[in-house]
């Protein structure tokens, strides 16, 4: 659970520094360190198919993010921790789903990640903006559709593939987010 907490929160310092376009690929790198995390937790090898399927994954994200100077930003830095919390939310999201239902880990997870959240917002004095102008039709879609609906489907699938796998999967968001 604490480690979607960090995976949220190091994109949101890292973002006040680098550019959206340059956090998705350091973000996606998460693929690369997935291997080694399933690894150092579960013992597992990764195999020749999923190897070469990191490695093909991995030069698309270079292709796609070409433009992307690879200059060290002080966010990306916060990038790379999220890249590297995700890939262990990955590997343990894996083994917890397989142990337990999908819906308790995920809302496990998802409560303590708001808990910690709420906790920051109150700790830097409460909401900025006036609740007015908070995008409330938005905060709606994102939190049914986006939060209460793929995330449990999403535990769900975890606790059915390997980690190395998952992570190749995850690497194809750009491309549905330039679609879509």
């Amino acid at each position: 659970a604490e480690l979607v907490a960090a995976g949220y929160l190091t994109p949101v310092i890292g973002l006040q520094t680098t550019p959206s376009a340059r956090s998705a690929f350091i973000t996606n790198t998460a693929l690369v360190f997935v291997p080694f995390v399933a690894y150092a937790i579960q013992r597992t090898r990764t195999g020749l198919g999923d190897s070469v399927g990191v490695g093909i994954a991995f030069i698309g994200l270079l292709v796609f993010y070409a433009e992307a100077n690879f200059s060290l930003r002080p966010g990306d830095l916060w990038m790379l921790a999220c890249a590297i919390f995700f890939a262990i939310q990955i590997v343990t999201t894996t083994i917890a789903s397989r142990r337990s239902d999908a819906i308790v880990v995920t809302v496990i997870q998802l409560t303590f990640a708001a808990v910690v959240g709420w906790i920051l917002v109150a700790a830097r004095g409460g909401l900025a903006a006036p609740l007015a102008a908070i995008p409330w039709k938005e905060i709606l879609y994102l939190g049914a559709i986006a939060t209460a609906l793929i995330l449990p489907l999403q535990t769900w699938a975890l606790g059915r593939t390997r980690p190395v796998r998952a992570g190749v999967i995850y690497t194809t968001e750009p491309i549905f987010a330039a679609i879509f």
